[in-house]
């Protein structure tokens, strides 16, 4: 498995580097339909991401969303982690870590006590229930460099 969890400790953070938190609050609107939005690692990078706040505001209708993590063969130019919208049914690689309803235009903290590791080629994949056109996303993460 190349994404794991672990519990956050009274908001407490600790990293090998000392590196800063990014963040991100990005607005996903498509003009065809989705189902899942998938944030990959490539596999031929050399960070470890460590997402410290994952927040996903529905835009369309109240829905229900599944938390998956898994492997995913992506391969970049850069190590960036990348953000894929899609509609899609196979999970075959994926293990369900969580699932729960979502209110519309409400920001929904997705791992509030825990701190998710996705190693090169892991994934986080959000799969919602109804497909959706307009999602909000605001992300805080931290980035450790393999040697």
């Amino acid at each position: 498995m190349k994404v794991f969890a672990c519990g956050k400790v009274n908001g407490y953070s600790t990293y090998l580097n000392n590196s800063e938190i990014k963040e991100k609050s990005i607005k996903i609107s498509s003009d065809e339909l989705f189902n899942s939005l998938k944030l990959i690692n490539p596999e031929n990078g050399n960070l470890i991401y460590i997402i410290e706040k994952l927040e996903i505001v529905p835009y369309d209708s109240d829905n229900k969303l599944e938390v998956l993590i898994g492997e995913e063969n992506c391969k970049a130019q850069n190590d960036d982690l990348n953000i894929n919208c899609n509609f899609t049914k196979n999970f075959d690689n994926c293990i369900e870590i969580k699932n729960f309803c979502v209110v519309k235009s409400k920001g929904k903290e997705i791992f509030k006590e825990q701190r998710i590791f996705v190693l090169p080629g892991g994934c986080i994949v959000l799969n919602f229930d109804r497909k959706v056109k307009s999602l909000g996303v605001n992300m805080m993460w931290n980035e450790e460099t393999i040697y």
